[in-house]
């Protein structure tokens, strides 16, 4: 199954008092860093999804795709960008996984659990 990785990050961080949580240092390390290298090995390609200035990720090498849907509209923004996003740049991956740049421990299988998921049950999402 080929499937694009969407990292959500367009979030404005309010609660942790603005700036980019998916860059605060978790252990030494960035949340984002921790979360790409759950990520990489169980998709085929990466695309980030944050507001503002995309040069501030430039490091990672990942696309950016800013939210389409205007004034921070939450998570599911994101998820339509990167949607947009992959149905123009990788036709070849017919699956999108979202997933949230602030959850760095996120299954390590978590691309075949979900591919099982919907296999298994004839559906179209899981």
């Amino acid at each position: 199954m080929r499937v694009v990785g969407l990292l959500l990050a367009g979030g404005q961080s309010r609660r942790m008092g603005g700036g980019d949580k998916a860059l605060r240092p978790l252990g030494g390390i960035s949340l984002l860093d921790r979360v790409i290298e759950r990520l990489r090995p169980q998709v085929e390609a990466m695309v980030l999804n944050a507001n503002g200035d995309p040069a501030r990720f430039a490091r990672f090498a990942l696309p950016v795709v800013a939210d389409s849907v205007p004034g921070f509209a939450g998570p599911l923004a994101g998820v339509i960008a990167g949607l947009d996003w992959a149905a123009v740049e990788r036709p070849d991956c017919p699956y999108v996984v979202s997933v949230a740049t602030d959850a760095p421990f996120l299954p390590a299988d978590l691309v075949a659990r979900l591919a099982e998921g919907i296999e298994g049950a004839g559906a179209d999402l899981a």
